[in-house]
């Protein structure tokens, strides 16, 4: 039956074969459809053990082995992924640190970024600001990535570095490595 409730036939070839030995054997194919495959006395190539045959196509050969190379392809995509914008990442902030301007900011807050309103899954983020000499009135502000933990213990100083790109300012690098190397 269908999904409106119509009876639906499904045409399911029996297959006679003789194996090796010589003996006949019958057995009804798994793989049926609404139009029939085969005409009847057709010749088809059958695939059998002891206990098991099937008519030999495309799905009784490959089908498991496609379907298990796309589940394993799959994770290893996700993962070239990840580690590649991971490298794209640590590339960007290599290149303005070592080719950006430098910048001390005055660190403003830190604050706790909580996730889906659960206490125990929140991250921290240091938020810092920047007065051009030039413009006193306009101010930058920074944000750096997110911590696990509270990073305000491990912070001595009321400034730190941002590492500022001159022909984009808003890329940018705010330099807490000496967070996580305490950490």
């Amino acid at each position: 039956m269908n999904s409106k409730g119509e009876k639906i036939r499904f045409y399911h070839p029996i297959v006679k074969y003789t194996d090796k030995n010589g003996h006949a054997a019958y057995f009804l194919s798994t793989e049926g459809s609404i139009n029939p495959q085969y005409e009847l006395g057709q010749e088809v190539d059958v695939l059998y053990t002891s206990n098991h045959a099937e008519i030999k196509t495309f799905h009784a050969i490959w089908l498991v082995i496609v379907l298990m190379a796309m589940l394993g392809i799959v994770p290893i995509i996700i993962a070239l992924i990840y580690f590649g914008c991971i490298y794209i990442k640590n590339k960007r902030i290599n290149r303005l640190i070592h080719k950006g301007r430098c910048l001390e900011t005055i660190i403003q807050s830190i604050e706790v970024k909580m996730f889906f309103r659960f206490r125990w899954l929140c991250s921290y983020v240091i938020y810092s600001e920047n007065a051009d000499s030039n413009y006193p009135d306009i101010k930058q502000v920074f944000k750096s990535g997110s911590f696990w933990f509270n990073p305000k213990p491990y912070i001595k100083n009321e400034t730190i570095s941002v590492y500022i790109d001159e022909s984009n300012p808003r890329r940018y690098y705010m330099d807490t490595r000496f967070i996580s190397a305490v950490k």
